[in-house]
């Protein structure tokens, strides 16, 4: 696992580090964010940590709250030329469901063109283990191939006659497209706002998590559509969070459209002390690695994000708890339904 604050890999994201922030990051809260380090082409790296919840202060709660928070952060550039993007495909047509399960490194070992991934949509399983039957929660669109139509009913066939996302009430509701050209949009898709897609050959979708475990469609625990909405933090600072302290997963967009940021927040839902984040939180760790537009993806167990060492083999970058809330055990990166890769090339 690479996420260390003093790792001993080539470029070490610490080496300098930004110690709390100035205006542009809206909080006073201390936290520590390392400079960008060139990671891949068209791709930088950087890592953060903090031991308190954002913004938990005397103006704002009662007293500071204690949240150990470390975080991966990468920047894409979408003007990179050799930069591209690739989902985990549609099973074949003769399982039951949308997706087949996989853990984010056993992706990175099927599909050896991707270069580093993260968990994206909200999913159900027959089965949550690797090959389990999955469905998705909002849009899922693979090399031009749409995988999930949050339109119609989801798989398995009989289980509802309801669509996969009725309206932006419902988990998966918020999507993100991406052109041919790289360039990146958010928009609403569900049944009742309807929208061509045929443009867009790659899309995810996020938005508050699931309120319950279940085949979709799904309504939303309160929260957000948007985590980061024209630079603003749009989540609700709280000792006890709603949506639970947990490992998050999110996506956001440069105000200039240039950079496209993909972050994981470690957490523990069931560890003896406060580990993750809310809304409020991957928000702001959004902000500070530069993010206008921010979207929350699956959390939870299901966070996680890797890449290629190099000898080309698939490594965590982060540290995943997939087998909670049975266990607590760090490093163990759970099988889920969707992925979303970035396809390049090393630095040399």
């Amino acid at each position: 696992m690479l996420f260390n604050l003093n790792d001993d890999t080539t470029e070490n994201p610490m080496d300098q580090a930004v110690i709390s922030g100035g205006a542009s990051t809206q909080t006073s809260t201390p936290y520590i964010f390392s400079e960008w380090q060139p990671w891949y082409q068209g791709i930088d790296r950087a890592v953060g940590t903090a031991d308190l919840a954002f913004d938990a202060v005397p103006s704002v709660l009662s007293t500071p709250v204690a949240r150990k928070q470390n975080v991966n952060a990468l920047r894409i550039d979408l003007t990179n030329s050799g930069i591209s993007f690739y989902t985990t495909p549609a099973a074949p047509k003769d399982r039951p469901c949308q997706t087949v399960g996989a853990t984010v490194t056993g992706f990175l070992s099927a599909e050896t063109a991707v270069t580093v991934a993260i968990n994206a949509n909200f999913s159900w399983y027959d089965q949550d283990v690797v090959g389990g039957n999955f469905s998705l929660m909002g849009l899922a669109i693979s090399q031009g191939n749409v995988v999930c139509d949050p339109t119609v009913p989801a798989p398995p066939p009989g289980h509802t006659t309801d669509a996969d996302v009725p309206n932006q009430s419902y988990a998966g509701a918020m999507a993100m497209l991406i052109s041919q050209t790289n360039e990146v949009t958010f928009q609403l898709v569900t049944q009742e706002n309807l929208k061509n897609v045929s443009d867009y050959y790659t899309a995810i979708a996020g938005s508050p998590q699931p309120a319950e475990g279940g085949w979709p469609p799904q309504e939303q625990v309160p929260g957000p559509i948007f985590l980061v909405e024209n630079g603003v933090n749009q989540g609700t600072p709280q000792p006890g969070p709603t949506e639970k302290i947990a490992g998050r997963t999110a996506v956001g967009l440069s105000a200039d459209g240039q950079y496209l940021y993909l972050v994981t927040l470690d957490g523990c839902e069931i560890a003896a002390w406060p580990y993750g984040g809310g809304f409020y939180d991957i928000a702001q760790w959004l902000i500070i690695a530069g993010a206008y537009t921010g979207l929350n993806l699956d959390g939870g167990g299901s966070t996680s994000m890797a890449c290629r060492d190099s000898n080309n083999s698939p490594v965590l970058m982060n540290v995943p708890f997939g087998n909670e809330p049975a266990q607590a055990t760090p490093g163990v990166p759970r099988a889920v339904g969707n992925f979303f890769g970035v396809v390049t090339r090393p630095l040399s």
